[in-house]
C-alpha cells in the first residue's frame, strides 16, 4: 500500500473512530436521562404514603346509660366543668319518646254517602243538608224541601211519631215542625259510618292539634281551628278523621258513587323522636377510670348507677374500610405503574449497554488500525529517506 493510499485510509477510518465515540456519547446522555428518570420514580415510590386499614378500635367506645325507673337514658357526652358550685360535669344526655305525628291520606275512591234518620215503620228517610234544607226519601222517591213544615201531612204525622221531628204550637193555633231528634249531617265513608268526634276527649284533641300543625293549609286544619264538627271513621283498622267541607265536595262531585273526587282524610302515627337535654351533673369515677354514677339537676340531683356498655359504630367502620379499599386500590395500581415504568427503563438501559459495548468493541478496533496504518507509513517514510541519502 502506498502512502497516499495509506493516508487516505487513515483518514476514513479516523472519520469512523470519530462517528463512534459520538454515538457512544449520546448513548451515555441516553442512560443518563434514564438514570434520572428511575431515580425520579423511586422518589415517587417512596413518598407515596401507604394505605392503613381501619381499626375497628377506634370506632368502638364505651356506651354509657341509667334508668331513672321509668324511661333510659344515654349518655352522648361527659364534659369537665365547674361553673355551676356542687357540679363536676357538663352532661349531655337523650332519650326516645313516642310522639304523634299528623297523616295526611289522598282517599281516591271515597264512596261517600250521606245519612240521616229513618222511620222504620214507614220507610220514610229524611236527611238534613248543609243548605239547611231536607233530603227526603219516600217510597223510592227523593225530594228536597226547604223546611220542615214543607213536608205532607202522611210525613209529617209519621216523623212526629217517630220522633224525628216534633209539632210545636205558636200559640195562635199554628204549628211549627221542627227537629226532634234528627241528626246531624252523617255520612258513610265506603262500609264505614262517620261519628262527630268528640273534642273534650283528651287523645282526640291531641290528635287534631298535631295533624292541624302538620297540614296547616288544608280545609281540616281550618275546621280544627275553628271548632267546627270533625267526623271520624275507621278504615283498616286506623282512625281517619274528615271535615264536613271536603266530605261534602266528595259526595257533590258526581251522582255515580264509583266517580267521586277523592276525599282528604286525616290521622296520627306514633313516631319515635330523640330527644336531647343538656344537664349540669355530678359525676363519679371508679378505682378504673370508668364512670360509675352520676348525679344531675335536671333530675333533683338523684344518684343512678352508670351502666356502661361497648358500642361499634359498624356503619362508619364499614365506611372506613370502603375508603381503604378504594386508597388501597389506588395505591396499587400507582405502585405498578411505577414497576412497569421501571421494567421498561432497565430494558430501554440493557439495550443501550449492549451497543455500547459493541460501539466500544469496534472503536478498540478502529484504533488498533489506525495505530497499524501509522506503523506502515512511519515504515514507508523511514524507507523513503533512505533510498535518496
Amino acid at each position: 500500500m502506498g502512502l497516499a493510499a495509506s493516508q487516505a485510509r487513515l483518514l476514513g477510518i479516523g472519520s469512523k473512530k470519530i462517528n463512534t465515540e459520538w454515538q457512544g456519547q449520546q448513548i451515555n446522555q441516553a442512560r443518563t436521562a434514564l438514570a434520572n428518570e428511575a431515580s425520579r420514580l423511586w422518589q415517587e415510590h417512596y413518598s407515596m404514603k401507604v394505605p392503613t386499614a381501619p381499626d375497628i378500635t377506634n370506632f368502638t367506645k364505651d356506651q354509657y346509660s341509667f334508668n331513672d325507673g321509668q324511661s333510659d337514658y344515654e349518655i352522648v357526652s361527659v364534659e369537665s366543668s365547674s361553673s355551676t358550685a356542687g357540679y363536676n360535669s357538663k352532661v349531655k344526655y337523650r332519650y326516645y319518646q313516642d310522639t304523634a305525628v299528623g297523616k295526611e291520606f289522598e282517599n281516591k275512591d271515597p264512596q261517600v254517602q250521606r245519612t240521616g234518620a229513618t222511620d222504620a215503620k214507614s220507610g220514610i228517610s229524611i236527611k238534613k243538608l248543609p243548605s239547611g234544607a231536607y233530603l227526603v226519601t219516600k217510597d223510592g222517591k227523593s225530594e228536597i224541601v226547604q223546611s220542615l213544615n214543607d213536608l205532607d201531612d202522611d210525613t209529617k204525622t209519621a216523623l212526629t211519631d217517630a220522633g224525628i221531628i216534633k209539632a210545636q204550637d205558636d200559640g195562635t193555633g199554628n204549628i211549627n215542625y221542627v227537629d226532634g231528634s234528627l241528626p246531624q249531617p252523617g255520612f258513610m265513608v265506603g262500609n264505614s259510618k262517620t261519628q262527630i268526634a268528640d273534642r273534650n276527649d283528651v287523645e282526640t284533641d291531641a290528635a287534631l292539634k298535631r295533624i292541624a300543625e302538620a297540614f296547616p293549609d288544608s280545609n281540616m286544619a281550618k275546621a280544627i281551628n275553628s271548632g267546627e264538627d270533625l267526623y271520624t271513621y275507621s278504615k283498616n283498622g286506623i282512625i281517619q278523621f274528615a271535615c264536613l267541607d271536603d266530605l261534602e265536595k266528595s259526595v257533590n262531585s258526581s251522582s255515580d258513587i264509583d266517580k267521586q273526587i277523592p276525599l282528604m282524610q286525616y290521622s296520627t302515627k306514633f313516631v319515635q323522636e330523640e330527644i336531647l337535654k343538656t344537664s349540669d351533673a355530678l359525676v363519679e369515677k371508679n378505682s378504673t377510670g370508668r364512670y360509675r354514677s352520676i348525679s344531675l339537676a335536671d333530675f333533683s340531683n338523684n344518684e343512678f348507677a352508670l351502666h356502661a356498655e361497648s358500642t361499634t359504630d359498624n356503619e362508619a367502620y364499614d365506611k372506613a374500610v370502603q375508603a381503604y379499599n378504594q386508597e388501597k386500590m389506588a395505591y396499587d395500581e400507582k405502585v405498578n405503574q411505577i414497576e412497569n415504568s421501571r421494567k421498561k427503563i432497565h430494558e430501554q438501559d440493557r439495550t443501550l449497554e449492549l451497543r455500547l459495548k459493541t460501539l466500544d468493541t469496534e472503536h478498540n478496533a478502529l484504533q488498533n488500525e489506525i495505530e497499524t496504518i501509522k506503523k506502515i507509513m512511519e515504515k514507508k517514510v523511514d524507507e523513503t529517506y533512505k533510498t535518496f541519502q
